[in-house]
């Protein structure tokens, strides 16, 4: 059998398994989850390395790029991850903007 063969059993079997009817909420919310898994990834990256943004739209913009969503959604979910009871900070400096983990600024 040749590899272009399989991979053609291969994509016929992938799409066989996919569910046929998904409402338009579900789509929504699947894809909600995964920009706010991929945002609290990349907040939890970035607070590791305490990493100084001049500007919060640079915050915005570079987790946007990793989250693949918009700068305004971006925006909106990790200000909701760096609220006081959240694990998450953004701190303002003179130079400008550091994520920090709270158990690291309360210490």
């Amino acid at each position: 059998m040749s590899e272009r063969e399989k991979k053609e059993i291969a994509y016929a079997v992938d799409e066989a398994l996919k569910p046929l009817d998904i409402s338009a909420e579900e789509r929504h919310y699947q894809r909600s989850r995964k920009i706010r898994r991929r945002l609290m990834k990349w907040l939890s990256m970035e607070a590791n390395s305490g990493k100084l943004y001049a500007e919060a739209e640079d915050i915005w913009a570079q987790s946007a790029n990793f989250a693949k969503c918009s700068s305004t959604t971006a925006r909106r979910w990790i200000y909701q991850f760096t609220q006081p009871d959240m694990p998450f900070a953004i701190a303002e400096h003179e130079a400008g903007y550091v994520i920090w983990r709270r158990s690291e600024i309360d210490q």
